[in-house]
């Protein structure tokens, strides 16, 4: 894929025509005009990590969230590990949200890059961008709750 040689390539090489393709096409996008996208690419921070690099430390606080653009990461708690992430999905959402101290360690599982995003950088968006975040935001918590409950509702 793509993104394959783009990983191969020296961090620097990555250029932000590459970046907004790679971006655009994250199912987090969907819905998102060009415009918007490019803004949130030049204000966003791109960050490569290699296997088994900490991305988020339980207990930090931090008002920072990410968008895996490439790779995996794990999500663990206390030390247990509880589920993991792919391209398109966010964490740190909560962080961003609720300005609480981070709730889980993340930790990349293979190379992976992220598209790192803070409240200045969302808050400085058009109206249209923040809301669109935010809607996403609350399909990907309904969307946790919901697998929560049903894991609940089963070991009862």
């Amino acid at each position: 894929s793509a993104f394959d040689t783009l990983l191969q390539q020296p961090r620097e090489s990555v250029d932000e025509g590459e970046k907004f393709v790679a971006v655009k096409q994250l199912e987090f996008f969907q819905g998102f005009p060009d415009a918007e996208i490019w803004e949130i690419v030049r204000a966003g921070k791109w960050q490569d990590y290699r296997d088994r690099s900490e991305i988020i430390l339980e207990g930090e606080l931090d008002d920072s969230f990410y968008i895996i653009v490439h790779g995996e990461v794990m999500v663990s708690k206390n030390g247990k590990e509880l589920r993991s992430l792919l391209a398109g999905d966010c964490f740190g959402e909560m962080g961003y949200l609720a300005k609480t101290k981070r709730t889980a360690t993340i930790t990349a599982r293979g190379p992976t890059s992220l598209l790192k995003l803070n409240s200045t950088v969302i808050g400085q968006a058009s109206m249209n961008c923040q809301v669109r975040f935010l809607k996403v935001f609350l399909r990907t918590l309904i969307h946790r709750l919901s697998v929560t409950t049903e894991r609940m509702s089963q070991e009862l």
